[in-house]
């Protein structure tokens, strides 16, 4: 019998439908496809959203709701898997990966941290504290980072990833980019001449908006649908499809309560979408406007598009693409979004066409030097990650993400220091 790999997911559930759950989701197809199995170890009691239940329930997928060395090793005996690949999207998860590493040492394991944001506590832990506790949680970091890093274990989406572990904890240099994994896991329709025209031809302008519902870092919603109504009386054509589900779709919708049914009328929120069928939405919009992931594969396949500044409620952009690719995941300050849409507009058949055709071709070629997840192996055979090391990350999460459920909330929206000072002064 043929030995078998694996990919082992560490991730709290796929409960809403984001860019890291659909990038999970494809890629879990994606190994499928070329014959890998494939697990996921989810939280307890979190729930799966409807269009990811069909293939994580129905027996495709081997879960997980607690740490089971046993079980793991029980499913690979019966699968005949003799090498098994982790990967953790949140520096808590790598600690749990690692710890799993020591539990299966008789197995070729190899462990990885895709790093999935530039910050935040579960990335960054420092950010949960400040003064002398920050300091020192940011310098047992960097170690452990340093660590990681030397192990081949920390793995980037971006360039600005890289800049940002660069930045908080000094590792990474050069060779760097070699650890670089695809930010997208396929494209399903690659837009033609055709396509693109008759997008081009019709009455309406669609404007599409992709993400993750979730305030400040997807704020550019807020300050889209406000330009939006504001520029939908003078350029009727307009239409706004908002793609995503997430805590702060109510307040999003909420903006709409006292505005004229004419202007209403062509906003959609369609809610969750399953991945699968997020494709048709890309294929269908004249601009996307958008951040990270979301933006990159409706780029891929020759969406016109422009990237949002994260962590801003306004919508400020950076021009189209393929120029402003550098900004995809930026929060530097950008310009109104306005400006951009009536360009978009006004962009004859052959500007739109070539604008499309480039930005499709820019994320072929740059892929095309980014290495699959099998292509990346760990540099020693052994835990890179100390008991103690693990003990200390444990401990830090239980510290952050231990908090009564409405403390958590305030540290979410607002991080732990401002949360605490802000109930001070009540």
């Amino acid at each position: 019998m043929k030995k078998q790999e694996m990919v082992l997911f560490i991730y709290g559930g796929l409960a809403t439908v984001g860019g890291i759950e659909t990038y999970i989701y494809k890629m879990m197809k994606q190994l499928q496809a070329g014959g890998v199995k494939v697990g996921l170890l989810k939280k307890k009691n979190t729930g799966i959203a409807d269009c990811f239940r069909e293939e994580l329930l129905g027996g495709n997928v081997f879960v997980l709701e607690k740490i089971s060395p046993e079980k793991i090793r029980n499913y690979a005996e019966k699968n005949n898997i003799k090498s098994l690949k982790i990967i953790a999207f949140s520096v808590f998860d790598f600690a749990t990966a690692e710890k799993l590493r020591r539990a299966l040492s008789d197995y070729k394991v190899d462990s990885f941290y895709f790093v999935p944001h530039y910050c935040g506590a579960a990335y960054y832990p420092e950010e949960a504290f400040h003064g002398a506790k920050a300091e020192s949680v940011r310098n047992k970091m960097a170690t452990i980072f340093q660590k990681t890093y030397e192990n081949g274990s920390l793995l980037y989406f971006s360039d600005k990833h890289i800049a940002s572990v660069k930045s908080a904890y000094g590792v990474g240099d050069s060779d760097a980019e070699d650890f670089m994994v695809p930010r997208t896991i396929d494209v399903e329709k690659l837009l033609d001449e055709e396509d693109l025209k008759a997008i081009y031809n019709r009455n309406e302008f669609k404007i599409l908006a992709v993400s993750r519902i979730e305030f400040p870092h997807k704020g550019f919603f807020y300050g889209l649908l406000q330009t939006y109504i504001r520029m939908k009386p003078k350029y009727p054509q307009l239409t706004l499809t908002i793609v995503g589900d997430g805590p702060n779709l109510n307040d999003l919708k909420q903006l709409l309560a006292d505005v004229d049914e004419a202007i209403v009328k062509d906003v959609t929120f369609t809610g969750a979408v399953a991945p699968d069928k997020l494709n048709d939405y890309y294929c269908d919009a004249n601009l996307l406007i958008a951040v990270a992931g979301s933006l990159t594969i409706g780029a891929k396949q020759g969406t016109l598009c422009i990237p949002a500044r994260h962590y801003s409620y306004d919508c400020e952009v950076y021009g189209f693409m393929p120029e402003a690719a550098p900004f995809v995941i930026s929060e530097e300050k950008g310009m109104d979004v306005e400006p951009f849409i009536e360009q978009a507009m006004c962009l004859s058949f052959d500007e739109y066409v070539d604008r499309c055709k480039r930005t499709a071709a820019f994320y072929q070629e740059e892929e095309k030097q980014i290495k699959t997840i099998f292509e990346i192996k760990n540099l020693t055979e052994n835990p890179v990650l100390s008991l103690k090391d693990i003990k200390y990350i444990k401990h830090l999460e239980q510290s952050i993400c231990g908090l009564p459920a409405r403390a958590y909330k305030l540290l979410k929206r607002e991080g732990l220091v401002q949360a605490i000072i802000r109930k001070i002064k009540r």
